[in-house]
Order: structure tokens, then sequence, then C-alpha cells
């Protein structure tokens, strides 16, 4: 996996992930560059601030707090 790069399973996340928030960025584009890079300590996935608490998104799409 390149190190930069989001899995799909992840994209599909962060795009649900987005739309559940009502104070979210006026775009999607926005939004997902408040997201942190793939984290190799953390098995590749992501971290996103969401609703005043930090999300990590699994490379199989797996959001917890």
């Amino acid at each position: 996996m390149n190190s930069n790069k989001l899995t799909h399973a992840q994209v599909l996340a962060l795009y649900s992930i987005y739309h559940r928030d009502w104070n979210r960025p006026p775009t999607y584009l926005q939004f997902r560059r408040s997201v942190s890079p793939p984290n190799k300590h953390l098995d590749g996935a992501v971290i996103v601030p969401f609703c005043n608490m930090l999300l990590v998104v699994e490379q199989d799409g797996h959001a917890h707090s």
C-alpha cells in the first residue's frame, strides 16, 4: 500500500462520516484535507476530527473513537 493513499473502504467511510456532521465543512474536499495521512503505527488507519472528538478509520473502513 502506498503510504499516502487511502483504501477504497476508508474513502467510503469518510464520505459517510462527512454526511453525518451538521457542522461539516462546505465541501467534502475540505473535510478530506482534515484527515491525517495513513499511519504506519496504526496499520494504515487514518484519524479525522469529528464532532469534537477524533475518529480512527481502519483500512477496512471500520470507524471508531
